[in-house]
């Protein structure tokens, strides 16, 4: 990637997580998908992305742009298990109520199995991985 592939895409990815938290979720969702154009390996753009799309109620995309996203966290070197591990749950949050609201049952338990498979110690996870995805109470 050059380094104005570099600029383009913290400019877009930094003014979509702008938007994310005025809470302008079609604005953000703009952003994110500019920002794919220049990075498409950054599991941080598709889960905020996959997040604005379940907001708007996209909810077929969000389905596979988290899905994707939980990919991009398994492959991720820079990860530790316990950072990986508790992505994938934030993920997997929000996929089983896509699922539910999709009437997918099929992929549900599925999922909850892979949910339950996830374990994590919190000491080990960075603070702006938990600062940037908080555990959300439904």
């Amino acid at each position: 990637m050059s380094i104005l592939q570099k600029i383009k895409y913290a400019y877009h990815f930094v003014k979509g997580k702008n938007f994310l938290i005025e809470n302008d979720i079609l604005n953000a969702l703009k952003e994110f998908n500019l920002a794919t154009k220049y990075n498409s390996d950054d599991y941080e753009l598709y889960i905020y992305k996959a997040l604005s799309e379940f907001l708007m109620k996209e909810f077929d995309n969000a389905m596979m742009t988290y899905q994707y996203s939980l990919n991009l966290v398994e492959e991720n070197y820079k990860l530790n298990i316990d950072e990986k591990q508790y992505l994938k749950t934030y993920i997997l949050d929000d996929l089983l109520q896509i699922f539910y609201i999709l009437k997918k049952f099929e992929n549900i338990s599925k999922y909850i199995s892979l949910y339950k498979e996830c374990s994590f110690d919190i000491k080990n996870i960075q603070a702006n991985i938990l600062e940037n995805f908080p555990k959300r109470n439904y």
